[in-house]
């Protein structure tokens, strides 16, 4: 789907269920909920010689239970040293285990492979803290990071994004990245050939904007992202079609009072109806599995432009479009849960918080909220937060917030 110019997408904030209500606007504050920070991460031993834990890398976003919790601890240090490495992990306030080995390294990195067996009890998050201390005790350097031990992704979906899927891509770096941050699902946004026909024979192929994409990076990033346990879920548009779509397929289309049809942009996309039984929602739900058939996504997500919210048939017979989302949302479901089993997921997209009272309800697997104007505060968004929880009957909400790209305070706050 293309958006207007102020539809740039930045970091999908998550918030996770009952447990967790963060408020998580830029990657920065992202980074400090995850623990990614360093408080101490350096310290001169003397004149010459200092030394740092550099980071704690996870092999996983997160992790299964019953499964061992692998990470690294990476050291520096521009001399040789023999030093205590003291790991602590902890559920709360509770540590769970706390043990230290004596090791020597440097001058130059070392890196500390770790691993720790965690109860099985799901949904949890740990805490994880690192410190070197001297052979006499005094602390040095100290690292804190934390990890999850989930059945699925989208218990604590900590939600993330690709757009670019062209030909010439080879490297798969940003998902390490994006590792660094514990993104345990990611959005392809825009992969697609056509809004009303997702695969195409062709390779690469050219989509709606004119640029060269290739389905053989999607699958080339999907394997990447699964090898992280990141979920790949696809973006496609509940109601969105091209205009030599709708040419053809007149009758298929949402009306405006004067008869004109429902357009997105300017002559760009034509709203098709998306009601129950409609030969576009047929159409739709067969590309669907068209698109769970043929690759190796983990669900659909949803994407939706917040109006029309009411339109006409072709026959003139006027008719809403809240329930019929949250029933599409239901008839989506049914083919994941047919080609994915209980790991795939249908994520729709609440633009403006609408229609959240029927589509929180639904068989989507998280309350997924794009949040424009009127809801502009804090205080809306942890409005939104709790409404949605409510809702959805404890499950996890998701904002998706976006920063104004225009105003160069923003910009300079997110580089920080």
């Amino acid at each position: 789907m293309i958006k207007s110019s102020q539809r740039k997408k930045s970091l999908i904030i998550p918030f996770m269920h009952r447990y967790f209500c963060f408020f998580l606007i830029v990657v920065v504050l992202f980074a400090e909920f995850l623990g990614a920070c360093s408080a101490k991460n350096e310290e001169v031993i003397d004149m010459q010689t200092t030394v740092s834990i550099e980071s704690i890398d996870f092999e996983k976003s997160f992790f299964k239970p019953g499964k061992s919790v692998n990470w690294k601890v990476v050291l520096k240090s521009n001399s040789i040293v023999e030093l205590e490495l003291v790991t602590r992990i902890t559920y709360l306030s509770e540590v769970l285990e706390e043990k230290s080995q004596i090791i020597s390294f440097g001058p130059g990195n070392e890196s500390i492979e770790m691993s720790w067996l965690p109860p099985t009890n799901t949904p949890r998050g740990y805490g994880l803290d690192c410190r070197l201390d001297s052979l006499q005790g005094e602390t040095l350097a100290e690292h804190f990071s934390a990890f999850d031990v989930l059945e699925r992704w989208t218990q604590h979906p900590r939600y993330g994004f690709l757009t670019d899927f062209s030909p010439e891509r080879e490297s798969t770096d940003a998902l390490d990245t994006l590792l660094k941050f514990h993104i345990n699902g990611l959005q392809f946004y825009d992969w697609m050939y056509r809004h009303e026909q997702y695969l195409t024979d062709q390779e690469p192929y050219i989509d709606p904007l004119g640029r060269q994409l290739s389905l053989k990076t999607v699958e080339k990033l999907i394997d990447a992202a699964h090898q992280r346990n990141m979920a790949a879920m696809p973006y496609t548009a509940v109601y969105a079609a091209s205009i030599s779509f709708y040419e053809t397929h007149k009758d298929w289309a949402v009306y405006q009072p004067d008869g004109t049809p429902h357009y997105f942009g300017e002559n760009f996309l034509v709203i098709m109806d998306p009601r129950p039984g409609s030969l576009w929602t047929s159409h739709l739900l067969d590309e669907f599995e068209n698109i769970l058939t043929k690759t190796n996504f983990d669900g659909i997500h949803l994407d939706q432009y917040g109006a029309p919210k009411q339109g006409y048939d072709v026959h003139g017979n006027i008719f809403s479009l809240e329930q019929p989302l949250a029933d599409l949302i239901d008839a989506t479901h049914v083919i994941v849960d047919q080609q994915r089993g209980e790991d795939g997921a249908v994520i729709f997209n609440a633009v403006t918080n609408w229609p959240i009272d029927v589509v929180a309800p639904s068989q989507e697997d998280i309350v997924y909220i794009e949040v424009w104007s009127p809801y502009t505060s804090f205080n809306d968004l942890s409005n939104m937060v709790l409404q949605g929880q409510e809702l959805g009957g404890g499950k996890p909400v998701v904002l998706a917030a976006y920063i104004d790209p225009f105003y160069e305070t923003n910009a300079l706050l997110i580089d920080a």
